[in-house]
């Protein structure tokens, strides 16, 4: 995002939508105790284990 300029367009568009009656889930910066790094294939992606784990954050956080 920064190395194309659109950091702060993403801002704005979150900035947007804490404005509406929805509820955000920003899994931008993650716990590294919990999620560490070797879970990842490169910087952006998630390896399968990766995928995995975090589809089990996202299924409990769905169960509350």
């Amino acid at each position: 995002m920064k190395e194309l300029n659109y950091e702060k367009t993403w801002e704005e568009i979150l900035k947007t939508l804490q404005t509406k009656s929805i509820e955000l889930w920003d899994y931008k910066i993650m716990n590294t105790d919990d999620f560490d790094f070797y879970y990842y294939c490169d910087p952006t992606h998630l390896s399968y284990n990766g995928a995995k784990v975090f589809t089990k954050i996202i299924k409990n956080r769905l169960l509350k």
